[in-house]
């Protein structure tokens, strides 16, 4: 009995699912904003999270490059000396972001700003399962109505069928209860969502330039910028000699 019971509920299920569910203007309408205000959160909240590992890269990029760049001369000469100095620099700043930047671990406005982006995209989370309610609800209040369309042109000429549309009229009217039940609890949400994004969006812009900004303001870094400008100016304004010229002059004065 109990299995004849599952056989039956799982034929009604897949009489559902092979329904091409119709369309409510006002879930659409909400659906397509939600969907949108999913994917900004999803790329914030991943900016955030990643922006420190691109900031920890880049230094390790810096050390790699300076100390394989140190390794090329001898020790006195200028080049070694200024790598030398820039990774001494590119350590202290390391030192410098886990303190006080985009590294910290601890820093508050990071953390909080991060926190209030998880919870905003656990609400979409929540929200998404609505949604997906909805749609499954839509196709079963669709099948329900068909029925009822057809047992009402059959229920003129018959008895019987009189009685099968009064159960599926209750059926379509419990179903019809919790598709605006549940239409109604996603368009709200999505309301909430769009209400909110402002609040949540706002310090997580904030909170990611202010750590660029100290990132960035290291004084360490101007000095040997100071340094470059003033003994390699010719570099830094594109004064560069092909190959080719070099081995001229190179032959010349020999």
């Amino acid at each position: 009995m109990f299995h004849k019971l599952k056989v039956g509920i799982k034929s009604v299920e897949n009489t559902f699912s092979k329904h091409e569910a119709s369309k409510d203007a006002r879930f659409e309408s909400a659906y397509q904003r939600f969907c949108e205000l999913e994917d900004k959160a999803s790329l914030l909240s991943n900016a955030l999270r990643d922006n420190s590992k691109a900031w920890g890269s880049l230094l390790v990029n810096c050390r790699d490059f300076l100390n394989h760049v140190a390794s090329l001369y001898e020790d006195q000469e200028p080049s070694k000396v200024l790598a030398k100095d820039a990774l001494q620099c590119t350590e202290a700043y390391q030192e410098y972001l886990d303190k006080y930047g985009v590294t910290a671990v601890q820093e508050s406005v990071r953390d909080n700003a991060v926190k209030l982006l998880n919870q905003y995209l656990e609400r979409i989370r929540k929200l998404r399962a609505v949604s997906e309610s909805q749609r499954k609800i839509m196709k079963e209040y669709d099948y329900y109505k068909d029925k009822v369309d057809s047992l009402r042109t059959a229920a003129n000429t018959k008895e019987k069928e009189r009685e099968r549309l009064s159960r599926n009229e209750s059926k379509l009217a419990e179903v019809r209860s919790r598709l605006e039940d549940c239409t109604n609890d996603f368009c709200k949400g999505v309301s909430q969502l769009e209400k909110q994004k402002n609040y949540v969006f706002d310090r997580a812009l904030v909170t990611f330039l202010n750590a660029q900004f100290i990132a960035l303001s290291y004084n360490p870094f101007y000095t040997i910028g100071q340094k470059l400008q003033d003994q390699y100016a010719d570099m830094l304004n594109g004064e560069f000699e092909d190959l080719s010229m070099r081995d001229s002059l190179e032959v010349s004065a020999s």
